[in-house]
């Protein structure tokens, strides 16, 4: 059966096209809203739609539950625009996410767990955010998507373009509100061979192994992790969740740095944008300033906004940041300090050989690993880049939450048939990840 919802007799908002198009033309075009009726106030895209929880979505359309384009009375998935559960009153948010299967008796799956989505509906629902996503379909298998033209010197024999499967998958009537992902193996390249033979895109060389990447701001996104099959692992739950909510991020508008590029791994930055986050999420100690994580064997045994990492057994958080932590200055870091954050949470830094290990979010913390976290003007390459000249000097913090832009509608990320969106760099492979930036606790018994 169809899902269907009749539509209330108040006023709905319309769309005015800038060109003369038909509806199933509709991603080409931002859309209009005349005033008049509940459309009588400026909104996304210069339009007039009233738009109270600035989610880029028209009032009238999430009391109407969606928009009624081909003018029958009723809102159908078939052929409207269909926005189940939206509130004016909240920001909501539309993902429809897609994954590839090899069929067989040594196929594989890339559906995410189910409790993977759980958890990052959970994040975005705690701070007030309804993030509605929905399963779309399984998709053939294909060794690499990409955001580029498929090249076969670059991608290989068997690559597939996103927009492609995009088009053949994505109901174009929801590319006025949904964001559309795609779970799959490879990204961009498939072996270092092939990977050597790509273009550099925005100053960023293809890697092999890349995990995902994404529209910076826009609606699309890409979550390759074939690499962990190649060596006959699952991901887990805590890593596609972070995974997703990371990308997702970008989308959103959030950067590696927070609202910045780089400086990258920054320890005062608690997000999982951070790449230092994104495969394990945040570490959750018993108590302030503890660098060990609550040990777990199921959710149960973790604080009500945590989740059990299948990968650690210890508790750990999904989420973005909550608050902008002091700036942290490696010129002169004030180990008495630390990053401030007043909460149970566990940092992650390098010391100046670049072992990772982890740090207090609340407390001292030793900087320079020489075992004594009372000094000041310390100078140290805490996220070991190699780099000390951030201007002006600073490694800035950053909150999330409160910054997110909702309004992809008025981007070229929003608009398929625009050149090409500026795209979030490449995430590096988990076995990159963990082998530069993987974490330890000083603590040996843990």
């Amino acid at each position: 059966m169809r899902a269907s919802k009749q539509i209330a007799q108040a006023p709905v908002c319309v769309f005015l096209l800038a060109v003369t198009t038909t509806f199933a033309q509709l991603p080409s075009s931002y859309p209009v809203c005349p005033s008049g009726g509940n459309c009588n106030t400026p909104a996304p895209c210069g339009s007039g739609c009233i738009d109270n929880d600035n989610d880029g979505l028209c009032d009238s359309w999430e009391v109407a539950g969606g928009i009624d384009l081909n003018g029958d009375g009723i809102i159908e998935d078939e052929h409207d625009l269909s926005l189940p559960d939206a509130d004016s009153s909240r920001p909501d948010i539309y993902l429809q996410y897609d994954w590839m299967i090899e069929p067989g008796r040594n196929g594989h799956s890339h559906r995410p767990h189910t409790q993977a989505i759980k958890a990052v509906v959970d994040a975005f629902a705690r701070q007030g955010f309804a993030l509605h996503a929905f399963p779309g379909h399984p998709l053939r298998h294909h060794s690499v998507v990409t955001f580029e033209p498929v090249d076969p010197a670059c991608a290989g024999n068997d690559a597939v373009n996103l927009y492609d499967l995009k088009a053949s998958s994505f109901r174009p009537q929801r590319a006025l509100a949904y964001h559309y992902a795609v779970f799959g193996h490879y990204l961009t390249c498939d072996s270092l061979e092939h990977c050597a033979q790509c273009p550099v895109v925005d100053g960023n060389p293809a890697v092999f192994g890349a995990t995902g990447k994404a529209e910076l701001p826009g609606n699309d996104l890409v979550l390759t992790t074939g690499i962990f099959l190649d060596f006959d692992l699952t991901p887990a739950i805590e890593q596609e969740a972070g995974l997703l909510m990371h990308e997702l991020g970008h989308n959103l508008g959030l950067r590696h740095g927070g609202n910045a590029d780089g400086p990258e791994f920054k320890p005062n930055y608690l997000s999982v944008v951070n790449p230092n986050f994104t495969f394990t999420g945040i570490p959750v100690a018993a108590a302030a300033g503890s660098i060990v994580p609550i040990s777990c064997r199921v959710n149960a045994d973790c604080p009500g906004e945590a989740i059990c990492a299948s990968f650690t057994h210890g508790c750990t958080r999904i989420d973005y940041s909550r608050q902008a932590l002091p700036d942290l200055n490696e010129l002169s870091l004030n180990e008495i300090l630390g990053i401030g954050a007043g909460t149970n949470d566990i940092t992650t830094y390098n010391c100046p050989d670049t072992t990772p290990v982890f740090g207090g979010a609340s407390g001292p913390i030793d900087w320079n690993c020489n075992g004594d976290a009372s000094e000041t003007n310390v100078i140290a390459d805490i996220n070991a880049d190699g780099e000390f000249n951030y201007f002006p000097f600073l490694m800035t913090g950053h909150r999330d939450w409160g910054n997110l832009f909702l309004h992809f509608q008025c981007t070229a990320g929003g608009n398929d048939n625009a050149p090409a969106p500026h795209l979030s760099q490449q995430e590096p492979s988990i076995i990159e990840h963990l082998r530069k930036h993987g974490r330890r606790p000083a603590n040996p018994e843990f």
